[in-house]
């Protein structure tokens, strides 16, 4: 079977994760600090915020910019169900707009109608590792990076949230991180992260040599760090990105080249400031397609079903969306996918096609 997403590994994960576990301080220590100072310089921001998901780093988001209950929050019905999630995590109303047909980023005109005098903020989403425009209207804005590891984007001066789940560009197993240049935001989210207390035990233990065991807390935090454990992956990770993003552009330019003006198959843009965490196709023969692949040992996926589609967030009607997800088919993409492997997922994919397209036409 080939997958969908497979995170790429090899002795060098597994020498990183021994040697933390051979230094006996497995939890937030050493190596994470050292994993958020690199990662904020790979991406352009002075702060960096390691946490266990980009779930917890958007609701950490929201916290910091003070987000209150009944508060609005702008962002894309086009996403996975946590970017509107963390928003009800504080009570707030997670305001679901429609999507530009090209690239499925938020439609910043649809966005704009909108807005209340509630409004407080918007996610703007990059999807499939998309970079987007700031937004054209003054609210703060928090980008959802999950999708966005790799990315040739500028974070600097943004508030950006990213993902290492397992089957992202820069995959640790699990765990994400918040990036910052604002010094306050960064220390209340180091807070945050950590149950609201203002010193990490491995400070306490390492740096503040007396009295160890003080530490304050003035707000209510969260159970959200990262771990050393998490943290040896993603140095190994970070440090093979740019090997793991040339292997996915790579693939990209085969699978463009072999699918090239197959009738009933549209292709996504070309974008060479993409992650390509996602290669998507369009065809109105979706759902037969993905059981004739799986039947066949191939691996799909759709992303996203709108989430106002879903009882949770029943709401208004958002065309594009409700449109270009029925034709929407993500095909396998990972660095250690072979050459031979996509020939075989667009042959196979060409197979099926010219067999629903004769049977549609009978």
């Amino acid at each position: 079977m080939i997958p969908v997403f497979q995170p790429f590994y090899d002795e060098r994960e597994e020498e990183a994760v021994a040697s933390v576990m051979r230094s006996k301080w497995i939890g937030l220590g050493p190596v994470t600090e050292r994993f958020e100072r690199e990662f904020a310089l790979s991406v352009g921001t002075k702060y960096a915020v390691a946490v266990n998901s980009c779930t917890a780093a958007l609701h950490i988001a929201l916290r910091v910019l003070e987000i209150a209950p009944g508060d609005e929050v702008l962002l894309p019905t086009m996403t996975f169900v946590s970017t509107a999630m963390v928003v009800n995590y504080e009570q707030a109303c997670a305001i679901l707009c429609d999507v530009c047909a090209d690239d499925l980023t938020i439609d910043y005109g649809d966005a704009a109608e909108r807005q209340t005098n509630r409004t407080k903020a918007i996610i703007p989403v990059l999807y499939g590792g998309k970079p987007v425009p700031a937004p054209p209207f003054g609210l703060p804005a928090i980008y959802d990076c999950a999708h966005a590891t790799g990315a040739r984007w500028d974070a600097a001066g943004k508030i950006c949230c990213w993902s290492f789940h397992a089957v992202k560009n820069l995959a640790t197993g699990d765990g994400g991180m918040i990036t910052f240049d604002d010094p306050e935001l960064n220390q209340r989210a180091v807070r945050l992260r950590w149950l609201g207390i203002n010193k990490s035990t491995w400070s306490r233990t390492s740096v503040d040599r007396r009295y160890w065991w003080e530490y304050q807390f003035d707000e209510v935090g969260f159970k959200y760090h990262m771990n050393d454990l998490t943290a040896a992956i993603g140095l190994v990770q970070l440090a093979k990105l740019d090997e793991m993003q040339r292997a996915r552009y790579r693939l990209v330019r085969q699978y463009r080249e072999e699918l090239a003006g197959v009738a009933d198959i549209e292709l996504s843009p070309e974008d060479d400031t993409s992650s390509w965490h996602l290669f998507t196709i369009r065809t109105p023969f979706r759902d037969e397609l993905a059981v004739y692949l799986q039947e066949r040992g191939i691996s799909t996926g759709v992303h996203y079903k709108p989430l106002h589609l879903y009882p949770l967030y029943h709401s208004y009607a958002l065309p594009v969306a409700e449109r270009e997800w029925q034709r929407l088919l993500t095909l396998p993409l990972f660095p250690a996918l072979t050459s031979a492997q996509v020939s075989l997922v667009c042959d196979t994919l060409k197979a099926g096609l010219s067999t629903l397209q004769l049977s549609r036409s009978l």
